[in-house]
């Protein structure tokens, strides 16, 4: 979990607490905004493209033949990774809704259901719902 920072770390009252970065080698330490640890659209879509190609590292041959067996089969790319992996890798990304959106715009299932399990629920609108409604329709 990343501390939280700026405008959050103000209304929940921890303002002194935040993520540090050092400059230089003896380094002055200066507090880290969310979106500085982020850096924008551009590092979301790289984050997302380096969590697919990790998910594609971990591909089963024998579990995407079980999940197809068990009636899972998809339209869309499948990898055979076990919820439990999806949910370790998106330990550290719990409640980034831009990552989420970039993940679900793929078109890799495991993709899919670690967008849903990182997504901030707070934040899902009801269009995404629909798209997602629409996406697990053959």
């Amino acid at each position: 979990r990343l501390p939280r920072v700026g405008a959050d770390a103000a209304r929940a009252g921890d303002a002194g607490r935040g993520s540090w970065k050092t400059e230089g080698r003896w380094g002055k330490r200066s507090p880290v905004s969310r979106r500085d640890l982020k850096g924008g659209s551009l590092a979301v879509a790289g984050q997302a493209t380096a969590i697919i190609a990790r998910l594609r590292s971990l591909r089963s041959e024998r579990n995407i033949a079980g999940m197809r067996r068990f009636g899972l089969a998809s339209r869309h790319e499948q990898l055979g990774v076990s919820v439990a992996t999806l949910r370790e890798i998106g330990r550290p990304h719990r409640r980034d809704h831009a990552l989420a959106l970039a993940l679900w715009a793929g078109d890799v299932l495991e993709a899919k259901v670690l967008a849903a399990i990182i997504d901030d629920p707070k934040q899902v609108t009801p269009g995404q719902m629909e798209g997602a409604i629409s996406c697990a329709r053959p």
